[in-house]
């Protein structure tokens, strides 16, 4: 979409143009895309160019900038510059700043070059950032290796790394290694994103190797004294335990899914043993085994709307789900997630040392298995199977937080509506012309709009739809959204709802009204 605005030559004489596109986020503070024209002007020599003044709209910015634009035909200026910039902030973890921080130091310097337009001198900065993290991290696994400080890089990543597909991508940081390095990348097609990706992917392997060598650690740290008898079984407040058959046990290789059909809403009598045994946790332990596991367990009852654990505690228990349902609440008081019968809570707290970082709220009567943090740590040293279980969901769920991660990254923009009003926010995707999908996670429930090229297609906010939701969702002011540019085939055919201007005044006029009712 072009927009016609009104411009002064230096003469003072007024001239309308014609320019491709607003800028697409506040150079300043990074997280605005609504802006206010204060002024414009034109050049005409031989490279005719024209200057254009915004105000970021975000009331803790507020802030002055300069976009030029470039004459490339007899009407049409396209964006090709915005001043001033600040580096755009970037945060990294404690543990990363810790294990490098000469890389923390040097990768804000290269921002900085890169907000001042000197992308040479950004990429030749980045790359040293990277050169650093590499090495310190190699040093902090391998203290006694000092030649880590002066070998090639790439010698270093092909001595100390042992995981090939880590190896294949830290050795592309090999291409800077030389004195010609950042004008061979130039002529290959690659350029300083390419560093910064591999930065991003190189600070995941560095966090998940730390997080996983933790967890090794904690379970080695325990040492339990072996009895010479088998320890009396610890009866569950409320359990019975059935003593095992003679004869062999059929082996059960449902799914947790199958649980469901299990009636526990009256403990009291089920065998606990049997109940068990049906979980993940424990489907490698035989009948006696899972005994001696009960025996380290407590039994809790909890209400609707009593809360578990809550964010920024510390973790003291681990969570099994034997009854009723939970729900994961994030930033804001957002649902995030439902737990249920046979799922795990509490072990990454107890892992990592780190507080809990969700609330987790009962929204059904839910009775729950309890394990204490020292009781963990006998637990993994007695039972090498129940440890190898954790050490695989840790790493299934580190591999869907880089994902949930890559995912946001992809998707161009993400953000809180506390910082972005739902008008605001719409009007950012029709003035720029988005296709894709904009999702909303609200308080009252998800909600997605499917645009393309800056038209609604299609709306949903819970049980309504088109422009009844519509509407509804301009009332909305808590909640987060993230927009993912990519359109189904049956979506790209769907008819626009209405022009988009008309929907949205008429659903601001229709809020105004209401006000005024009040």
């Amino acid at each position: 979409m072009t927009y016609k605005i009104k411009s002064k030559e230096i003469s003072g004489k007024s001239q309308i143009i014609t320019i491709d596109r607003c800028p697409q986020e506040c150079p300043l503070c990074y997280t605005s895309l609504n802006f206010k024209l204060i002024a414009a002007a034109y050049h005409f020599n031989r490279s005719p160019r024209a200057q254009v003044v915004f105000r970021c709209m975000k009331s803790t910015c507020s802030e002055l900038f300069i976009a030029t634009y470039r004459k490339i035909d007899n009407e049409l200026f396209v964006l090709s510059d915005v001043a001033p910039m600040s580096p755009k902030p970037q945060k990294h973890s404690a543990l990363i700043r810790k294990i490098s921080p000469a890389f923390e130091d040097i990768y804000r310097q290269a921002a900085a070059a890169e907000a001042a337009n000197l992308h040479q001198l950004a990429g030749i900065g980045l790359y040293k950032s990277l050169d650093f993290l590499i090495r310190d991290f190699l040093l902090s696994e391998n203290p006694e290796q000092q030649q880590i400080h002066t070998i090639p890089l790439t010698e270093c990543i092909e001595s100390y790394i042992d995981d090939p597909k880590i190896r294949s991508c830290a050795r592309h940081a090999g291409w800077f290694s030389d004195k010609n390095a950042f004008h061979q990348m130039l002529w290959d097609g690659k350029d300083i994103d390419n560093v910064k990706l591999l930065i991003r992917l190189t600070i995941n392997w560095i966090e998940s190797s730390v997080l996983a060598k933790q967890f090794a650690d904690t379970a080695e740290d325990f040492k339990v004294i072996q009895p010479p008898q088998p320890p009396p079984v610890k009866k569950v407040p409320g359990l019975t335990i059935q003593q095992p058959e003679e004869e062999e046990e059929e082996e059960d290789s449902r799914e947790v899914e199958d649980l469901k059909e299990v009636d526990v809403s009256d403990i009291e009598g089920t065998d606990i043993v049997s109940l068990l045994s049906k979980f993940s946790i424990s489907h490698s332990l035989d009948a006696n085994d899972i005994r001696d596991l009960i025996s380290f367990l407590d039994l809790r009852k909890y209400a609707k709307g009593e809360y578990i654990v809550k964010k920024g505690d510390q973790g003291r228990n681990l969570y099994i789900i034997l009854s009723g349902k939970a729900e994961v609440i994030g930033e804001d008081g957002l649902h995030i997630a439902v737990l249920e019968r046979g799922e795990i809570m509490g072990e990454m707290s107890l892992i990592s040392g780190n507080p809990i970082t969700a609330t987790v709220r009962v929204i059904e009567p839910a009775e729950l298995l309890c394990l204490n943090a020292k009781d963990f740590g006998h637990v993994l040293n007695r039972f090498p199977s129940v440890q190898m279980f954790f050490a695989k969901l840790l790493a299934d769920r580190l591999m869907k937080t880089n994902k949930a991660r890559s995912e946001e990254f992809a998707s161009g923009m993400a953000g809180k509506l506390s910082e972005m009003q739902p008008s605001e926010l719409f009007q950012v995707f029709n003035i720029n012309q988005k296709t894709g999908i904009l999702s909303l996670n609200l308080i009252r429930g998800r909600a997605e709009i499917a645009f393309r090229d800056g038209q609604m297609l299609r709306v949903r906010f819970g049980e309504k739809e088109g422009v009844d939701a519509f509407f509804e969702l301009l009332r909305e002011k808590e909640g987060r959204f993230k927009f993912l540019p990519d359109l189904s085939p049956e979506d790209m055919k769907l008819p626009k709802m209405g022009d988009f201007m008309w929907l949205l005044m008429e659903g601001m006029r229709k809020m105004d009204e209401e006000v005024r009712r009040d």
